[in-house]
């Protein structure tokens, strides 16, 4: 057999029992890998007689540890921050690095004290300035997931939020709903960005977006900060009873909490999913394989998401001055049973 014929990079990393992303660090030569990691893929790659493409610029790795700043919340296990905390640590592990999580309180002193001797940061989810201020003090290697800078100092990956909530809406659209809302909390850039590829969807096919948006953070901010859910379950019983939903037939919800506690709610109100309401969420957390019906939502691979920031991280370490980068990652929906085609009627 030819060298590299059939043989794939899923191949190397089934036999040498790591993820796909360290494989492709190895054959890049990345200093990103523990010695022990990279012998089991080199030993893989002589097994099974793959010829390794040119390789790339080798990078340095110049820290041992990174700082994780996250919100208090993520470690709960609806989370979808905590998701991406085990794969960030996972990829880390395989090179070597240790991670040191900093949870982000009211104490901004605190906060100060905890991060000043760190070596390399990624900041989960968290883009108010004030804590990004912060950050950028300390003069270290530092990249953002879903959140932004908005001095275009620190470099941003998160998922394609805008294309990602666009092709919600369309799906829904497809399948024959034109009364559709938007159920939401706009507390950062990320969740607004979800709102414009919903309205965006919608103008594309001539349905008004008047009264469309559900913004549980004008109803009650406070919830929305201490819960994975934004507040959904405790807001959304006495907002349906008003009526906010009364006139339409699908919903796409900001993320997946959202709509389980949304879907929660409306099978204690005994309102059929998705007979009576189709409802398609955002995350595709593990909780969403396993509602009541399985919840139709938009997913992201979140491994690529960690390894491109741990990646984009060490390029920084090694190049200092080069200019902050902002990276989508692609989205797809992924459709179970909660949304039901009614373009026949």
């Amino acid at each position: 057999m030819k060298k590299n014929e059939g043989v794939t990079l899923d191949d190397i990393a089934s036999v040498s029992g790591v993820s796909k992303a360290t494989v492709s660090r190895v054959l890049n030569n990345s200093a990103y890998v523990a010695e022990g990691t990279r012998g089991k893929v080199e030993k893989a790659i002589n097994d099974l007689d793959y010829k390794r493409p040119s390789a790339n610029v080798k990078w340095s790795l110049n820290y041992d540890e990174i700082t994780i700043v996250a919100e208090k919340n993520i470690t709960t296990s609806a989370n979808f921050f905590g998701g991406i905390f085990s794969l960030v640590e996972e990829h880390a592990r395989e090179m070597g690095v240790t991670i040191r999580l900093v949870k982000v309180g009211k104490n901004l002193i605190q906060l100060k004290r905890k991060v000043s001797n760190s070596k390399a940061i990624i900041v989960l989810g968290v883009d108010r300035i004030e804590i990004l201020d912060i950050i950028r003090k300390q003069s270290v290697p530092c990249v953002i997931i879903n959140g932004i800078d908005v001095k275009q100092q620190i470099s941003s990956i998160a998922p394609d939020y805008y294309w990602g909530s666009y092709n919600a809406a369309k799906l829904l659209i497809r399948n024959g709903h034109r009364k559709i809302k938007l159920i939401t909390s706009n507390v950062n850039h990320t969740t607004l960005l979800r709102q414009d590829g919903f309205i965006k969807a919608c103008s594309e096919h001539n349905i008004s977006t008047n009264d469309a948006i559900v913004d549980l953070a004008l109803y009650s901010p406070e919830l929305g900060e201490f819960s994975t859910d934004f507040g959904a379950g405790e807001l959304l019983p006495g907002l349906i009873d008003q009526g906010i939903l009364s006139d339409c037939t699908g919903v796409v919800c900001m993320c997946d909490m959202i709509a389980i506690s949304l879907t929660d709610v409306l099978d204690d109100k005994g309102v059929l999913i998705p007979d009576d309401l189709s409802i398609v969420g955002f995350d595709n957390i593990d909780a969403s394989r396993f509602n009541s019906p399985p919840l139709t939502t938009v997913s992201s691979d979140l491994d690529d998401l960690c390894a491109i920031t741990l990646s984009t991280l060490l390029q920084i370490s090694n190049r200092p001055n080069s200019n902050s980068v902002r990276v989508s990652i692609a989205t797809s929906v992924v459709e179970r049973g909660s949304v039901k085609d009614i373009s026949q009627k």
